[in-house]
């Protein structure tokens, strides 16, 4: 008897070695519980996707592509600060889907609550009381509800059970379009003929949010990404664009909930 279970040990052993020594065998990294996550971010990239690479360069092996707009777990932040298409940014180790690796931080955004660090009441146009009440308050609306079309896409929607969509006009050449479905739309306000520097700081005053320490007289464009949950989830969240074209400064506000 005692023999017998001396050779059925060693068969458990010879099978259990020859099994992880198999290297046609994939192995699987695991995600220690004590990983230190530093903060929450959002890839927002001029593309479709983010690589996530093995290490910080661009000449290391691709791990995967993460999607635009994906909430990902920063893990460390490279303390050089690097160019890469003209844009700066830090190499940054982040926790996407269990693995871990490599992206360029230039494409990564912070997280701001909503729900907080927001001005209540709001003199001139913002978005305190929402845009389009802050725009009529301080310029006027010019006629009634207009059909929606979208003047970046050109798109056009009609009101229904479920959807909401239509556009108005403000004195100072001002052009809204506003459209919401299920849970999600876009407000998109054209500034005719008006600066950056003008139109952001007309919003600055309305939230507090929208800190920056560009140079607005030589900026073109900013983008703001907050989350409006305690616990950010991929879809809750703010999105503001603010961007230059031609003479015009364009204001964009998508949201899903």
């Amino acid at each position: 008897m005692k023999y017998a279970n001396l050779k059925f040990l060693l068969l458990i052993c010879l099978i259990s070695s020859s099994t992880f020594s198999d290297p046609s065998i994939e192995t699987v990294e695991t995600i220690p519980n004590n990983t230190n996550i530093l903060k929450m971010m959002r890839v927002n990239t001029d593309k479709d996707s983010l690589l996530l690479r093995e290490s910080p360069t661009t000449k290391s092996k691709i791990i995967m592509k993460i999607e635009n707009y994906t909430y990902v777990d920063v893990l460390e932040i490279h303390p050089e600060t690097v160019t890469i298409n003209q844009r700066k940014g830090n190499w940054t180790k982040i926790l996407y889907n269990e693995k871990t690796g490599w992206v360029f931080g230039g494409y990564l955004r912070d997280l701001l609550k909503a729900s907080k660090n927001t001005i209540d009441e709001c003199p001139k146009g913002g978005i305190s009381s929402g845009i389009e009440q802050s725009l009529e308050k301080e310029f006027g609306k010019i006629g009634d509800y207009l059909p929606h079309k979208n003047p970046l896409s050109n798109e056009s929607f009609k009101n229904g059970e479920y959807i909401e969509a239509y556009n108005l006009k403000f004195k100072g050449n001002i052009l809204y379009s506003h459209f919401a479905e299920f849970g999600h739309g876009e407000i998109v306000v054209v500034f005719k003929n008006r600066s950056f520097k003008e139109v952001f700081q007309r919003f600055q005053k309305c939230d507090s949010r929208f800190e920056t320490d560009e140079n607005l007289s030589k900026t073109n464009s900013l983008a703001f990404d907050f989350i409006d949950h305690d616990e950010p989830e991929v879809y809750f969240w703010q999105y503001f664009n603010f961007y230059k074209d031609g003479s015009d400064t364009i204001v964009t506000y998508t949201w899903s909930d």
